[in-house]
């Protein structure tokens, strides 16, 4: 992420999250889990966060992603799996003792992210984190690099998901289909976060900070 010209007393605040997958061979479901931080803001201001929150629930037979997007209330957004092109390399590591294979991958959209995961075939499930998926095996690590298709800027934005723990349930745990939200396509989610983003930077005084300099 490049830098942002913030005015006084408004802060960036990207804090490191903890997420849970739970997973079988058809279905999963990616939660992020609420925990304490140690970490006391400094000074005074107001802090601006950029937090992905909500569930994401899949279902690799049927090839669909039912998601539930917090922004200023929830919204359901029901889209089809990412079409993903892997390319699998030879090279290995170890990740929570579990051997891992390297691959990349491009997944295309409205901006094309570029995708390295490390996988393991011993854990014949083909889901990842968030909406990724299409691996032989589970995702243990993905770096996540997009470049917005009309930006002349050479910078990307990006994102890091690592295992932090492996546990094979003693019972299945069930996963939630959500089904509460108002529903939306990919198109309308993407205005109303827009709308939304617009509405904290005018708040902030951000954009017109920009304008005057």
């Amino acid at each position: 992420m490049g830098d942002l010209d913030l005015p006084p007393g408004l802060k960036l605040n990207i804090p490191i999250l903890y997420f849970e997958l739970i997973v079988n061979k058809e279905e999963s479901q990616w939660e992020q889990i609420e925990r304490i931080s140690n970490e006391q803001p400094q000074g005074s201001g107001a802090t601006l966060s950029f937090v992905p929150s909500g569930s994401i629930y899949k279902n690799t037979l049927q090839g669909t992603v039912t998601e539930v997007v917090k922004i200023d209330k929830d919204y359901l957004l029901k889209d089809k799996l990412p079409k993903i092109e892997w390319v699998i390399s030879r090279e290995t590591k170890v990740i929570l003792d579990v051997r891992v294979q390297k691959a990349t991958g491009i997944m295309e959209g409205d901006d094309s992210i570029e995708l390295t995961a490390w996988y393991a075939s011993k854990i014949n499930m083909k889901d990842e984190p968030q909406s990724f998926w299409g691996l032989p095996g589970l995702i243990l690590e993905l770096i996540a690099l997009e470049k917005p298709e009309n930006s002349e800027d050479e910078s990307k934005n990006g994102f890091r998901y690592n295992a932090t723990s492996l546990e094979v349930l003693k019972s299945s745990k069930k996963i939630k289909i959500p089904t509460k939200g108002i529903v939306v396509n990919k198109k309308e989610i993407e205005e109303i976060q827009k709308t939304y983003s617009e509405k904290l930077m005018r708040m902030y005084g951000v954009d017109e900070r920009v304008e005057k300099d």
